[in-house]
């Protein structure tokens, strides 16, 4: 266990035992003590949570504040929003960025890139302007200003490459670019892709087409391609067996779009099914494996609600995956959709103790890798 984990833990456990202000101090000391730590917004926020039940009102939502203020578009950003009863739809902004097709930066070759780009855009081409514009921004993206860093996400998404469009919205954030707060980075860190087809196999499923977009985002990054080092092949990562369990034939098609997603939500129904109705225990099993989180069960992992549970996930991989899932599911209910959110109980039913036992028809699926993806 590294030193900034069991720190963490520690303060958790802290935490768990009721000595709030002890957890607060050791919360707050992980940030400070680790600031690249992968635990720093959860510090952040189980500080903030610490000090509301010590009382310290005041603090804790200086935290809360703070934590939005940061990371908005986090998990925790949004945990800290709900807590303090912002509104963060308040925050994106309806108009518009100013978005700009040069930049002074670019050196004589990159800017030949980005024409080159552009006219395979104009010409139908779109995976020729995808390799043009490869890396352009990897290269001390500091350089480049704003509104070129949002007008090459732009080229990056109709490009078809939503990795490289998600990386370049995501220093804007790290910036805190009044640009990334609108609706217009949202649909680039967003895209609803292959709606037409999302939405007709999650009504057959009695899935929200939200859930569908989360699961591939979080997935392949829309990535037709994607192969995983397990062998899960397309936008939803399954592996050909898992494919072949829930409909005969179907593992060989899976690098295509319409059967990728077909199959991909019958077996995200079916976790569902099979968690009775739990779609925080379906997600993790999604991805660590329906074998690994009964295991987690039967040591006292799950918990009795939401938060518990994503916390308590032993996993750091799946930890971040649920979490980042319910992350995406929020924006893509409340923004691109346009649908209305769903309160986090819609991912755990209400009555306490999550259950784990078997609530789906027969037959059951081939299980998937019992280690989770890369």
């Amino acid at each position: 266990m590294s030193p900034d984990t069991e720190a963490f833990t520690k303060a958790m456990a802290l935490y768990q035992a009721r000595k709030f202000d002890a957890a607060a101090a050791a919360f707050q000391a992980l940030p400070d003590t680790w600031p690249a730590s992968p635990h720093v917004l959860r510090a952040r926020y189980w500080r903030g949570r610490a000090l509301a039940r010590s009382k310290k009102s005041e603090e804790a939502k200086a935290v809360f504040k703070s934590l939005v203020e940061d990371a908005p578009l986090t998990w925790y950003g949004l945990l800290a929003a709900a807590t303090s009863g912002e509104d963060l739809q308040a925050r994106i902004a309806s108009t518009p960025p100013k978005a700009a097709a040069r930049d002074a930066a670019l050196d004589a070759c990159e800017q030949q890139r980005v024409e080159r780009a552009e006219h395979f855009l104009a010409e139908g081409l779109p995976a020729f302007a995808a390799e043009e514009l490869q890396g352009l921004a990897a290269r001390e993206p500091a350089r480049l200003d704003g509104p070129f860093l949002l007008y090459l996400a732009m080229l990056h998404s109709e490009a078809g490459d939503d990795p490289s469009a998600f990386q370049v919205v995501s220093e804007l954030l790290r910036r805190k670019h009044p640009g990334a707060f609108t609706g217009f980075a949202l649909q680039l860190l967003f895209p609803p892709r292959h709606l037409d087809l999302v939405q007709k196999h999650a009504a057959e499923q009695k899935l929200e087409p939200a859930l569908v977009l989360s699961v591939m985002k979080q997935e392949s990054s829309f990535r037709t391609s994607a192969e995983s080092g397990q062998g899960a092949r397309g936008l939803m990562q399954l592996l050909p067996s898992t494919a072949d369990g829930l409909e005969k034939g179907s593992g060989r098609l899976l690098l295509q779009v319409e059967p990728n997603i077909r199959v991909g939500t019958k077996y995200l129904r079916y976790l569902v099914d099979y968690f009775c109705g739990n779609r925080a225990l379906a997600l993790a099993s999604y991805n660590a494996g329906m074998g690994r989180v009964a295991g987690w069960k039967k040591q006292g992992l799950v918990g009795k609600d939401l938060l518990e549970f994503v916390e308590a996930i032993p996993l750091r991989e799946t930890r971040d995956y649920v979490s980042q899932i319910l992350r995406n599911h929020y924006w893509y209910s409340s923004h691109i959709l346009e649908t209305k959110t769903p309160p986090l109980e819609h991912f755990w039913p209400p009555g306490g103790e999550a259950k784990t036992g078997r609530c789906a028809p027969k037959p059951k699926p081939a299980k998937k890798s019992k280690t989770p993806r890369k």
